[in-house]
């Protein structure tokens, strides 16, 4: 097993899929729509296996096989609200990303439905993560 990580950089991103192919691993396994589509336009004699990634849009010459990450927001709030039945409040931190961002007005409904309180706190880029957790309320 070989683990690399290009944090977001498209262009280590393509440096490191090149070097896997052309290591001729196994199989590639691209994390994220955006890797899954590169990871199947560059490596079109390798077996493919992409997760969380939109199988809508990862095309290409090569067969891809693509594992769904997708839960319904409904199911994930209720369960946590029976796996917390005392939780009041949870602080939703995310992207401005799409895929994301379509996402929220269902989060916000499912928590409405379980009389939870959702305080939103949005992230450009991932050095502000530490910088957003001070903005969480604890009340």
């Amino acid at each position: 097993f070989k683990v690399m990580n290009a944090q977001g950089d498209l262009n280590l991103q393509r440096a490191i899929t090149q070097q896997l192919i052309r290591d001729r691993c196994d199989v590639l396994v691209p994390i994220g729509t955006t890797a899954s589509q590169m990871a199947v336009h560059l490596g079109q004699q390798q077996k493919i296996v992409c997760l969380a990634a939109d199988a809508s849009v990862v095309k290409g010459p090569v067969q891809a096989t693509c594992l769904s990450d997708e839960l319904s927001v409904h199911d994930s709030i209720h369960f946590l609200h029976t796996v917390f039945p005392h939780i009041k409040k949870i602080t939703l931190i995310h992207s401005s990303s799409e895929k994301v961002a379509k996402e929220i007005p269902q989060v916000m409904d499912a928590c409405e439905s379980e009389h939870i309180e959702v305080q939103r706190l949005m992230v450009q880029a991932l050095p502000e993560l530490y910088t957003i957790g001070q903005a969480i309320t604890h009340d």
